[in-house]
């Protein structure tokens, strides 16, 4: 069946960056990209017509951090600070005796939440320790939406606890690279001073991470000091104990190329950039949360000296949010406060961070990322139509500024719809997110529970 998306204003992000203000894309039989292109050469006899007037076609939005067990707490910052730096300390110290229901209650309001704001591929980072039954909790959900998934989690047996190396055998037979391309695995090490200073983290287990990613050709996920410190001078104090950065660390291990991505990097100094650029690492960036934290990526630093950058939420119980195109807006505006520089962050440029960078970032630019013929049909279409978008001007401008997630009408994932006025309005997904609902609300009643009861 060929579906023709048509009438749109179609914003490839190819390397040329095409624009076709009038224009369509074919959506081959495979699931793969036909033909894209203005209307004038649009093609006759697709099997299927979505008209896209008054919409913005985009490839699919791609989210480099985020945490589906988050998904089971209440959303939103306490009245005081201190009692959310408690809550995600809480958080941190619970996720890892979440079971496996939980998880999967989590992965699967996290997938409906993700695909329904236009987002059809993101990096998660595992709620346990790669056990074989927690693994496939994260991801099973996910697939079932159609959603295509990257599960970051230890590879060589967390070094506070015990992964069987049989589970992490398995879940790479099971799940790396298989579904069609829908699911992935990646390698995750603490690697950040804190972790290191206070002995949460070992050189010997981070370098034994970075050796696996290297050996099994994948990404490795680094979490930097601003998104472990719970105050400033925590990472004062953990650099003056050790001496160095997480970045001059991983340098100094032989541990950064082009594999590893940097998380919550706000604390890079001008040292930390420019080794992160001479080893070709890319660093994640995530607006909302590293702003309520109080710590901002360099992002405009990075990329003028050749850093890829990309784009994530991290978890919706810090941020209250995994849409993505809040987080486009939200980088645009704290960028450029930053630079103090209203043009040192373009809406386009982080569109790029969202989608081809974040791609080429995981390796999957050769099939996501951008609307060219011959890759993936990863595309999300939004509505420019309704009252807090009027009046159009310039439309990727005005979508991004004044849109939202949940103007997407029409979301595919290598050419299967995800999302679409097509799909019933009872189906098993609407199931399984009442039901993820109800398995959250008690499992965070019982981590309330046992918090109580100096079990957390």
């Amino acid at each position: 069946m060929t579906l023709l998306i048509k009438n749109g204003y179609v914003v490839t992000m190819d390397s040329q960056r095409s624009v076709f203000e009038r224009g369509f894309v074919e959506v081959a039989p495979g699931g793969t990209i036909g033909r894209v292109g203005a209307m004038a050469d649009c093609p006759a006899g697709a099997t299927s017509v979505f008209d896209a007037t008054g919409m913005l076609v985009l490839p699919g939005l791609i989210n480099l951090q985020h945490r589906n067990w988050q998904h089971l707490v209440p959303r939103g910052v306490p009245e005081r600070f201190s009692a959310w730096e408690e809550q995600a300390t809480w958080l941190e110290m619970g996720r890892r005796q979440l079971k496996p229901g939980d998880v999967r209650a989590a992965a699967t309001l996290a997938a409906a939440e993700l695909v329904a704001t236009g987002t059809t591929c993101v990096v998660h980072e595992c709620a346990g320790e790669g056990q074989a039954d927690i693994v496939d909790a994260e991801l099973e959900p996910g697939l079932e939406l159609g959603l295509r998934q990257v599960l970051a989690l230890d590879t060589v047996g967390a070094p506070l606890g015990s992964t069987d190396l049989c589970d992490i055998e398995r879940n790479f037979e099971k799940w790396h690279g298989t579904r069609g391309g829908l699911t992935w695995l990646a390698g995750s090490v603490t690697a950040d001073a804190v972790s290191i200073a206070t002995r949460i983290a070992t050189e010997q287990h981070v370098l034994a991470g970075y050796i696996d990613a290297r050996e099994r050709r994948i990404s490795l996920i680094v979490r930097g000091a601003a998104g472990v410190a719970r105050h400033a001078g925590d990472l004062d104090e953990a650099i003056r104990k050790t001496g160095r950065s997480e970045v001059v660390h991983l340098m100094e291990l032989g541990a950064l190329d082009e594999r590893v991505l940097l998380c919550d990097g706000g604390a890079l100094n001008d040292l930390d950039c420019s080794l992160l650029a001479e080893a070709g690492a890319h660093v994640v960036y995530s607006p909302t949360r590293e702003a309520m934290r109080g710590a901002v990526t360099p992002v405009s630093r990075l990329l003028s000296m050749g850093v890829n950058c990309a784009l994530g939420t991290d978890g919706p119980a810090l941020t209250g949010s995994v849409d993505m195109v809040e987080q486009i807006k939200a980088c645009a505006m704290i960028q450029n406060t930053v630079a103090l520089d209203p043009g040192a962050m373009s809406i386009e440029r982080a569109l790029e961070m969202a989608t081809i960078d974040a791609a080429r970032a995981i390796g999957l630019a050769h099939a996501i990322g951008s609307l060219e013929p011959g890759k993936q049909a990863d595309v999300a279409v939004f509505d420019m139509r309704d009252v807090h978008m009027q009046v159009v001007h310039k439309p990727l401008s005005n979508f991004f500024c004044c849109g939202r997630g949940h103007d997407a009408r029409l979301v595919l994932v290598a050419g299967r719809t995800v999302v679409g006025d097509d799909l019933p309005a009872s189906s098993p997904a609407s199931d399984l997110q009442r039901d993820g609902a109800r398995v959250c609300a008690q499992a965070f009643q019982s981590q309330l529970a046992q918090r109580a009861h100096g079990v957390l």
